[in-house]
């Protein structure tokens, strides 16, 4: 071929690069801001949790947890609230 920026027929755009740019990768056409990307991105975020929270199982609730008995040491407490163990 005569043209070394045309190949199998099809026109190839060359670009040369600075060290300085960062290279970009995208669609061409499909350039979206990048405040509308992260309003996608947390719109496709909450509407997956949405869809985890309406499929998850209901659970019931435990069962109130029996009373805890305390054993206060002797002399601490007064003689009215005082419990023993029985001997």
């Amino acid at each position: 071929m005569s043209n070394p920026s045309c190949e199998n027929g099809r026109v190839m755009e060359r670009k040369t690069m600075n060290n300085t740019n960062q290279l970009e990768l995208g669609f061409k056409g499909a350039a979206i801001p990048r405040r509308q990307q992260k309003i996608n991105r947390a719109r496709w975020w909450f509407t997956q949790m949405r869809r985890a929270v309406d499929s998850a199982l209901d659970w019931q609730p435990s069962p109130p947890a029996r009373p805890e008995q305390t054993w206060f040491a002797e002399g601490s407490a007064p003689e009215s609230q005082e419990l023993r163990p029985a001997a």
